[in-house]
């Protein structure tokens, strides 16, 4: 079921085994081919902008990490608002950012995790569950919905360590959560030594993510009612990811419309403070904000032309104001 994706023996080698030891040589997380290829196309075209190049930093968590600890390794920028990164990114200057994304690893999993769904997927869904929180930080008129943004794409970085270094390992989890009923994070301890959430806690700790970015990490499969608003609205996101077929793991529940009132009880759920009506308002608006980011992300992955002036649809704050006011029809 949808809602079992937030849950309120193999001889394959565990990740989590050996002590603090199993981090090192992790000074950076890993990005797909077709992600860091584009980024350097972009940075090599004299006729590309700043911003341009910060807008698809912005989409890709391991090239994100890299900036925001290039600019939080300055005392003066080191607690840094998120609602000023894009700024402070883009002042570190084009070749700052060409040696990051040089010196940022590949993905070496190109391998299927089940048919139809491969390393991409996690890039993908990462992507979608960043536009998602963030539109529903707009329709509730929170403040910094970029911070909502980071989150959402944040929130799965486990599972680059697992496709980074034990692909086989996903793939088991992922037969054995198939064939037989039980809860996930429990099947991945079995079989990585913890599941992804505290793999992406300690990735997090590690690469000196902020405190609040962490617990949304480790914390967004078990979040409750009163639990922070930046957490319960990163489990909205990914368990909508879910809902939209982006994941590793195949539905449980078939039926579209059930699938649906499931997700609409998961925002109501996490959300209670809504007014009644309110869930359905704010699935529309997520639909509404994913469904041009996923054409993007299709046209990316299919062919890689270096087209520094095409823009990322979903990033703009014109975009999201019409998304957001579409929704609230």
């Amino acid at each position: 079921m949808l809602a079992s994706t937030i849950t309120v023996p193999t001889l394959i080698p565990r990740i989590g085994d050996g002590g603090p030891r199993h981090l090192e040589g992790w000074r950076a997380l890993p990005t797909l081919p077709a992600v860091l290829f584009r980024f350097l196309g972009v940075v090599a075209n004299p006729g590309s902008s700043d911003p341009q190049l910060v807008e698809l930093i912005w989409t890709d968590p391991a090239l994100l990490a890299r900036a925001m600890a290039a600019v939080h390794a300055s005392p003066a920028t080191r607690n840094l608002p998120v609602t000023q990164l894009r700024v402070a990114i883009a002042s570190l200057g084009r070749e700052r950012l060409r040696h990051l994304a040089y010196t940022t690893p590949l993905l070496r999993s190109v391998e299927p995790m089940r048919a139809g769904f491969h390393s991409a997927t996690f890039w993908e869904r990462s992507l979608l569950c960043a536009c998602a929180c963030e539109a529903v930080a707009h329709q509730l008129g929170l403040p910094a919905p970029a911070q909502y943004y980071v989150a959402g794409l944040f929130h799965d970085i486990g599972y680059l360590r697992v496709l980074q270094e034990k692909p086989a390992a996903l793939r088991a989890v992922i037969e054995q959560w198939t064939a037989r009923q039980g809860d996930r994070l429990e099947i991945e301890a079995e079989v990585f030594g913890m599941d992804h959430c505290r793999l992406g806690a300690e990735l997090a700790a590690q690469l000196q993510l902020p405190a609040w970015l962490r617990e949304a990490i480790e914390r967004h499969h078990s979040p409750a009612p009163d639990s922070d608003r930046i957490l319960r609205i990163t489990s909205i996101g990914s368990a909508f990811c879910s809902y939209k077929g982006v994941d590793f793991f195949p539905a449980r529940t078939l039926s579209p419309s059930l699938r649906e009132r499931e997700m609409k009880e998961i925002i109501r759920c996490l959300l209670p403070e809504l007014p009644e009506g309110s869930a359905s308002e704010l699935l529309a608006g997520m639909k509404e904000t994913i469904a041009p980011v996923r054409n993007w992300i299709s046209g990316m992955l299919v062919e890689l032309q270096p087209a520094a002036t095409k823009e990322i649809p979903g990033y703009s704050a014109g975009y999201q104001a019409k998304t957001v006011s579409a929704g609230r029809t």
